[in-house]
């Protein structure tokens, strides 16, 4: 049985907790440095696009980085809204393949999700927002690439520590299922 990832009910509410997560951790790290703040995006979204797909970890990058923008005046890029679309397209495209919602997320899902995981957000932070920050607005690619490095490393591990939240997730639902399924045949037992 693999779960089909539309955009419903589920997406919406973890798309409105997601966005609100991040606008109070922006918030609440309004003194810090603005890259903690962007990278704790990215966890989010990378979270939420595995467990939701990548409409739900799109949606959430769109509005946490205008709210982060206009409310909150946090100085940030339009580049950032494109490439956390990316991250969340690229990391929830491969969902199912990770089994989270299904009950069956494995240490096979948890290699697969590392190493697309590392792909993806390799592509983001080291070539697209420092080549798209150079093309827009001129900025200085090698002092972004450097910079960059740092993110891609804080970001995947961090994004590590959600493997065992996925096999936590995955236990739970597994259990749930197992749980109906003993349910339905005690019901049926007793008639």
């Amino acid at each position: 049985m693999s779960f089909k990832y539309k955009f419903g009910i589920p997406e919406v509410i973890a798309m409105i907790v997601g966005t609100l997560f991040l606008v109070g951790t922006g918030f609440l790290m309004r003194g810090a440095a603005l890259p903690y703040v962007l990278e704790t995006e990215a966890i989010v979204i990378v979270a939420v696009s595995v467990m939701f797909g990548s409409s739900a970890g799109s949606m959430i990058a769109v509005a946490a980085t205008i709210i982060y923008i206009v409310v909150l005046h946090v100085d940030t890029s339009y580049v950032h809204i494109i490439a956390y679309i990316l991250m969340a397209a690229g990391i929830g495209h491969y969902a199912s393949y990770f089994k989270v919602r299904d009950g069956q997320f494995g240490w096979n899902e948890a290699l697969d999700f590392c190493v697309i995981h590392l792909l993806v957000e390799g592509f983001v932070w080291m070539f697209f927002i420092p080549f798209g920050s150079f093309i827009f607005f001129g900025e200085n690619l090698f002092t972004l690439i450097r910079e960059n490095i740092v993110s891609l490393v804080f970001t995947t591990l961090m994004d590590l520590l959600l493997v065992p939240v996925f096999f936590m997730v995955s236990f739970l639902i597994r259990r749930e299922q197992e749980h109906k399924k003993n349910s339905l045949k005690q019901g049926l037992m007793n008639r």
